[in-house]
């Protein structure tokens, strides 16, 4: 095509591709060690200092943009962004700043009189964790409630929802995918939708119609599973959400993260800037659940012991819910997990330094609301 190997014009599509690349695998930036590394795999060239006074010219003609971050010890590196991701991230930082410092005027001991009753007349036995998290995120603009399976989010999150609703509150429920935003109207018995449905997503103009000039019209938004909650859709759903519409953010940082660029529920909770309530104890009717007993085992860095029904097979008609089904041989996928999961532990530290991986899942009657 007539464009030498190490022509700056190529040399600058190599870059902002690897940049493009880089947020598939979930990170928000990379460093200029890695780009030079990814640079020279994928272009072929052997000149570091072609690739860094392209990456100069790139960042003086606004094609990409940088920040320096400083690690835990103090060390500074410059990291690289495509300019989309670093506008969300800078967006998504500022907006939740503006959200914390709102006040929220609550009378609480109304609020506390009001769960009170409520779990009297439904039977409910709330947890003092459950109960200081409904009461301080109804005081919060913005917050956060995070918990391991069987440890109370649902049951927390549905008292939370019947308050609002006494309160006269306009709520909004949201989830990032379909069937977390189905199973999140089963629980509590009020319509959730997905955050590309309530943002009402426009094919035609491939964007969303719910921004800052026509926000949602929320006094209270609940988003579910937000560990999913990549930093692109945050930044659109935040864009969305007037200052006077209280926001919680619901979630287990255990879980897998997005699959799109960023961390937002993790990096939110490592600034410890938004209110944050977490859950901890596990329920004992969800103690029954082996899948929830080996999940907070692998919390505490515990190896679960997991029956095999090849070795007992009465354990298929007792239904038991986490089984190990081993083989005799691992197939070339297993392989291929373990060499991946190997290398992920082996560079995890590394990573953390630098990439910053995935950086940068009963209603009230009248009476009750005429009660509050």
């Amino acid at each position: 095509m007539g464009v030498g190997r190490d022509s700056p014009a190529r040399v600058g599509a190599g870059i902002r591709h690897v940049l493009q690349a880089s947020r598939d695998e979930g990170h928000c930036f990379l460093t200029e060690d890695q780009i030079l590394k990814n640079c020279r795999e994928l272009l072929d060239i052997n000149n570091d200092c072609l690739i860094q006074r392209v990456l100069r010219q790139l960042l003086e003609a606004n094609e990409i943009k940088n920040r320096v971050l400083t690690s835990g010890e103090g060390a500074a590196t410059e990291c690289y962004y495509s300019n989309s991701l670093y506008f969300d991230e800078a967006y998504v930082s500022k907006r939740i700043a503006q959200f914390v410092e709102i006040r929220i005027q609550v009378d609480a001991s109304r609020v506390s009189e009001w769960i009170e009753k409520y779990c009297k007349r439904y039977e409910m036995n709330l947890s003092h964790e459950q109960r200081v998290s409904v009461e301080g995120i109804a005081r919060s603009s913005f917050s956060i409630l995070t918990g391991g399976p069987g440890c109370g989010k649902t049951t927390s999150t549905k008292v939370l929802f019947r308050l609002l609703q006494a309160m006269r509150k306009i709520v909004v429920l949201a989830a990032p995918t379909g069937r977390a935003a189905q199973r999140m109207s089963e629980v509590i018995g009020s319509e959730a939708k997905t955050i590309y449905r309530s943002l009402e997503w426009s094919p035609k103009e491939a964007g969303f119609k719910r921004n800052e000039e026509d926000p949602l019209k929320a006094e209270f938004l609940i988003v579910d599973e937000c560990s999913m909650l990549d930093i692109s859709l945050a930044a659109a759903l935040l864009k969305a959400v007037p200052l006077t519409c209280q926001v919680l953010f619901i979630g287990d940082p255990d879980q897998l993260p997005s699959v799109g660029a960023g961390n937002v529920l993790q990096d939110l909770l490592s600034s410890k800037c938004v209110a944050h309530f977490r859950l901890t104890q596990v329920f004992r009717q969800a103690e029954q659940s082996l899948i929830i007993q080996c999940a907070h085992q692998i919390n505490r860095g515990e190896i679960p012991r997991i029956a095999s029904p090849l070795a007992n097979p009465s354990l298929w008609k007792e239904k038991v819910d986490c089984l190990f089904i081993d083989a005799e041989e691992a197939s070339q996928e297993q392989l291929r997990f373990l060499r991946r999961a190997k290398q992920a532990i082996s560079t995890n530290d590394q990573c953390r330094c630098t990439a910053s991986p995935k950086n940068g899942r009963t209603g009230l009657g009248t009476d009750d609301q005429s009660g509050w």
